[in-house]
């Protein structure tokens, strides 16, 4: 039972309205595609034909709001099928956060959804990477920012997934306070796999990592707003 799968990213679409630099649907040369709603719903059965009380399943893009009715139909066929095998099922849905609206955000609060927006820190490290599609003159980060600040986002289980590079990793720790400073409640930070790291890239990474770690212990120590993290949870919960 160990060893059954309890986790399925599912990949809505290849299409996207951002032109990010290290996009991987892009280094992969699928951006035009969409999966239909019959191999979703096999993939879901998949999953849950393994063994295991608690499942998750991400959606993923591209950009999958621009799916938003196939989405939320792929949703409610989840939820029922783990109602009926007893299922404890968690959802995350992995979006840039240009698109969000009120009717989406309703949404996912009702159904507890995790709702992981694709940004990089504060303004100038975010825009470096992540320009809009038709014009890469308009600053996605305002877009994302405007969204978090208008829309009433209440108890909604929102985090931040954020991608550090070469190029702006002496900002990673600005970064991470940045996001720290919003409504994030989870941070996520993962490297630019398609980036050449040099030797000197990594001895500063580590450095930065250690200033983190500090920093990280320091929030805890002085009562200080303190976020979530994959990671960091696993290194927790084994010790």
């Amino acid at each position: 039972n160990n060893d059954s799968p309890y986790a399925l990213n599912l990949f809505f679409t290849g299409k996207c309205n951002l032109n990010c630099r290290y996009c991987f649907v892009k280094k992969e040369g699928i951006e035009n595609s969409t999966l239909d709603e019959k191999s979703l719903k096999k993939s879901v059965d998949l999953l849950f034909s393994y063994p295991g009380k608690k499942k998750t399943i991400s959606f993923n893009g591209g950009e999958p709001t621009l799916e938003w009715p196939l989405v939320k139909k792929i949703y409610e066929y989840a939820r029922k099928e783990a109602e009926k095998r007893g299922i404890i099922l968690d959802v995350a849905v992995m979006t840039n956060g240009t698109f969000l609206n009120q009717e989406m955000i309703d949404y996912f609060i009702k159904n507890k959804t995790i709702v992981k927006i694709s940004i990089d820190g504060d303004k100038i490290t975010h825009d470096q990477n992540r320009p809009f599609r038709i014009n890469s003159q308009m600053s996605s980060f305002d877009k994302i920012i405007e969204n978090i600040n208008n829309l009433k986002i209440g108890n909604l289980r929102l985090a931040a997934s954020m991608v550090f590079t070469p190029r702006n990793i002496s900002r990673f720790l600005e970064n991470i306070k940045f996001l720290n400073s919003k409504s994030f409640y989870y941070i996520e930070f993962y490297p630019d796999l398609y980036a050449r790291w040099g030797k000197s890239d990594l001895e500063k990474l580590k450095n930065i990592f250690k200033k983190f770690e500090s920093y990280y212990i320091d929030l805890f120590k002085n009562n200080k707003k303190a976020f979530k993290n994959s990671l960091l949870d696993t290194f927790v919960n084994d010790v």
